[in-house]
């Protein structure tokens, strides 16, 4: 199987590495807007929710606009931005036509997945860690999406798996496509790794920070109960011998 991946690698070549470069212009521009937009949608919805009532009502027009065209698959969102795309840029065609499309629905991916891991507090995790897998998530569905708007005729890899693969009925083609496909995910996968690595000792740091003050003060709080328990129970006082002995003369005549 690898000799055959190779054999179509050799015979591809030039084809396979023009297409890839052409993918990765599309995802590198497009993740770049994506990643400023996103987080500025998000961030600031997210801020906003949380001063009061009013405003939770006044942004939630902007809040069900996120979350509906974040959750879109992109396939739709190429269809609905298909007249503007063909009027601004001239051409639905290529990687000009794709980048505005991963652009915008990009940027509201991600500020979807931002605006629900800061409202999501039960986590413990810190701000770096919650942007790193958001991150995350939004470059590999951004290589999804490269490899969708390819397959409907925007370039990319996902143009000639189309055309070169399944067209042809070539299913080592489509495998050696699948595998750089793979490959891209993995190099995101590893990164992540590293960011994670990076970023987590700060985050187990300020979780033991945070167990220790709640154990001081809850001692705190304990001590505290405790003192007013004291002040408040008075202490019992000591029976004298004339008390002692009246008390055994009653107890007698009741006999």
């Amino acid at each position: 199987m690898i000799n055959k991946l190779i054999e179509v690698l050799n015979t591809h070549e030039t084809m396979i590495f023009d297409e890839l470069d052409a993918t990765i212009e599309m995802l590198t521009g497009s993740i770049f807007i994506a990643v400023i937009a996103g987080f500025f949608i998000g961030m600031t919805l997210n801020n906003l929710v949380k001063v009061n009532a009013v405003m939770r009502l006044i942004i939630l027009p902007l809040r069900i606009v996120m979350f509906v065209l974040g959750g879109y698959p992109v396939i739709v969102v190429a269809i609905l931005m298909t007249p503007f795309i063909r009027r601004e840029v001239g051409t639905i065609i290529g990687i000009e036509a794709a980048q505005p499309i991963l652009m915008v629905w990009g940027a509201f991916y991600f500020a979807t997945h931002l605006y629900r891991a800061f409202n999501n507090t039960a986590d413990g995790e810190n701000a770096a860690i919650k942007v790193v897998k958001s991150l995350r998530i939004l470059v590999i569905g951004m290589i999804s999406a490269s490899a969708v708007l390819g397959m409907i005729g925007m370039g990319g890899l996902g143009g000639v798996l189309l055309n070169y693969g399944f067209f042809r009925d070539d299913y080592n083609f489509a495998l050696l496509i699948a595998v750089i496909y793979a490959v891209m995910i993995l190099v995101v996968e590893f990164a992540t790794v590293i960011l994670l690595t990076i970023f987590r000792p700060v985050r187990t740091a300020k979780v033991v920070e945070q167990q220790a003050e709640t154990i001081r003060r809850t001692e705190k709080t304990e001590k505290e109960r405790q003192q007013k328990v004291q002040k408040i129970t008075p202490e019992p006082q000591p029976q004298s011998p004339v008390q002692k002995t009246m008390d055994f003369d009653s107890l007698i005549r009741r006999g």
